[in-house]
């Protein structure tokens, strides 16, 4: 079993499904999840994604309206970085995440503070809580020696989305705990 932040993981597509409009939205839902992860990989050297615009911080989404905002790289640690987007955009945050190599796993992570693999999350904006949602797992490749030994590996995170933001000065506090270790962001955010 591992846990690992989504730093060094480069994702892989997965057939599209049918069904239900509750579906179609679980669907949308991922389809975001996917991008952001994508993009918060596309930093990482050697990833799938180089072609994929990245900033250090947030960046925007090409298929909406939304921005990106990072993930913490290192599990237990306390972090603070800037972010600058444009007036009524909403942030996709995501606190917390899980990567395994078994779907039940990953998922039993984010839903079970017993598991060897717990994770939870929180997140808030300027000191209000943002509502999270657990992320259906995406298949993932490791895009680190991980492959070697488990060449199919499930993200699963905690994220939702903040906003709009009004212009002027935010804080968004991302607060994780993986693991045992509790680690904190604090995002000073400028809108224009």
């Amino acid at each position: 079993m591992l846990v690992l932040l989504v730093a060094g993981c480069a994702e892989q597509a997965l057939p599209a499904q049918k069904g239900s409009t509750t579906q179609a939205i679980a669907t949308q839902d991922e389809q975001v999840l996917r991008r952001w992860s994508q993009w918060n990989t596309s930093a990482l050297p050697g990833t799938a994604y180089p072609e994929l615009p990245h900033r250090d911080s947030c960046g925007p989404d090409p298929n909406s309206d939304l921005w990106f905002l990072d993930a913490q790289r290192v599990p237990g640690r306390d972090e603070r970085w800037t972010c600058t987007l444009p007036a009524g955009r909403s942030l996709v945050v995501v606190p917390t995440g899980v990567v395994s190599p078994d779907q039940s796993i990953c998922r039993e992570g984010l839903n079970r503070l017993d598991s060897p693999l717990s994770a939870e999350g929180e997140a808030y904006v300027d000191g209000e809580p943002v509502v999270l949602q657990m992320g259906e797992p995406l298949q993932i490749a490791a895009a680190d020696p991980v492959a070697a030994v488990a060449p199919q590996m499930y993200f699963c995170a905690l994220w939702g989305i903040a906003g709009p933001l009004g212009a002027g000065r935010h804080t968004i506090i991302l607060r994780n705990t993986v693991a045992e270790k509790t680690g904190t962001a604090t995002v000073d955010v400028t809108v224009q």
